[in-house]
């Protein structure tokens, strides 16, 4: 009687055990996730935002700046990190075309001006960046100076701090949470040399890509708050997206603009740096 008793409350005992292990178990992070390199895990996250073979979709903007709301909606083509951008609307601004081609960003209108050079950190709309309209290259412009632990938006990740690399022409310093289950970029938060913050954004993954043959997150919207102005906000909404070889001269100057105007392009662009002073380094100057 006392041995069944005995073995009736270690029973018990094993039970609850393995009941305390499942649950630590089953709210603890991958384990392969923990075993990932810095650089591991921000080519993952990287892959959630862009497709090495080519991807293409319809972005909407829509910007909130407490007096007025403004929009837009491009057709954005990318293939790694070059993309190109085409205004669908307004109707008056049909056609006209953003181009991110290497470590160069270009506002174009075909036919009428040559293209202007752009600076990504510039505004584009409100609170959105050029840069924001396109995937962000964390490994080729950025180097990592701090990788710690926290939570975002009730999900614990890894928090990468991020100084841009010289001549980028994106931002100082961003601040990266990176899933630890998903491996996607949850948040980023961008600051300026002085170290002032710029603005927060937050990333959704409702869409999905096969990368690797496995199917993964892709990225789906983005939603911007301004650290600046208090009022302003913005949502970006990427349609389902379509998985393309894309030819990669669809990122080049000369295809887009023709031989002619690419050659004039050339001498203004020689004429400019010839003429103009050297400007301070992005890394001494404040502001977007």
């Amino acid at each position: 009687m006392i041995w069944h008793r005995y073995r009736s409350l270690g029973v018990r005992l094993l039970a609850l055990v393995l009941l305390s292990l499942a649950l630590i178990v089953s709210r603890a992070e991958p384990a392969w996730s923990l075993l990932l390199t810095s650089e591991a895990i921000l080519n993952r996250a990287e892959q959630a935002l862009t497709h090495p073979e080519g991807v293409v979709w319809t972005l909407n903007v829509d910007v909130d700046e407490g007096e007025r709301s403004l929009s837009r909606t491009l057709l954005v083509t990318a293939k790694g990190a070059n993309v190109l951008a085409e205004m669908l609307r307004p109707r008056e601004m049909q056609g006209q075309l953003i181009l991110r081609s290497g470590d160069r960003f270009w506002a174009i209108n075909p036919g009428v001006a040559l293209p202007d050079s752009l600076k990504p950190s510039n505004s584009y709309l409100g609170p959105v960046s050029y840069a924001c309209l396109m995937p962000i290259d964390l490994l080729a412009n950025y180097e990592v100076e701090e990788v710690g632990e926290d939570s975002a938006y009730g999900e614990a990740c890894f928090l990468f701090i991020m100084r841009g690399r010289k001549g980028s022409g994106e931002y100082d310093t961003l601040r990266v949470w990176i899933s630890k289950s998903r491996l996607v970029a949850v948040k980023i938060n961008f600051y300026t040399p002085s170290g002032r913050f710029l603005k927060s954004a937050y990333l959704k993954y409702e869409h999905e890509a096969l990368v690797d043959g496995e199917m993964r997150p892709f990225l789906s919207d983005m939603d911007i708050r301004s650290g600046i102005f208090s009022d302003a906000s913005a949502v970006l909404e990427w349609s389902p997206p379509q998985f393309l070889n894309i030819p990669a001269d669809t990122f080049e100057l000369r295809t887009l603009l023709g031989q002619e105007a690419y050659e004039e392009l050339q001498r203004e662009e020689a004429k400019r740096q010839h003429a103009e002073p050297s400007t301070p380094d992005r890394n001494e100057t404040d502001g977007e």
